[in-house]
C-alpha cells in the first residue's frame, strides 16, 4: 500500500529509491523513540490506511492541539 501511494504521487520516484529510503529506517529503529526530549513521538503504522485515518490517529495523539478525535478528517 506504501509503494503504491510513492508511486502513485506526482512526485518522481524509482523502486531503487524507495528501497534505499526504506533501508534507511528499519522497522526495529527506536532511536527516536527513545529520546524524546523537547518533542513528541508519534508511532503510526498507516501502511493500510488511508490519509484521513492516518491524520485522525495524529489529531487523537494530541488532543492539546486538535481537541477530541473527530469523526471525520476531511
Amino acid at each position: 500500500m506504501r509503494d503504491q501511494r510513492r508511486i502513485d504521487r506526482a512526485k518522481p520516484s524509482t523502486k531503487e529509491w524507495r528501497d534505499r529510503v526504506d533501508a534507511s529506517y528499519p522497522a526495529g529503529d527506536t532511536s527516536l523513540s527513545d529520546n524524546a526530549r523537547d518533542y513528541r513521538y508519534i508511532a503510526v503504522h498507516n501502511d493500510t490506511q488511508q490519509l484521513a485515518e492516518t491524520l485522525a490517529v495524529i489529531m487523537q495523539a494530541i488532543p492539546e492541539i486538535y481537541g477530541k478525535r473527530p469523526d471525520s478528517v476531511t
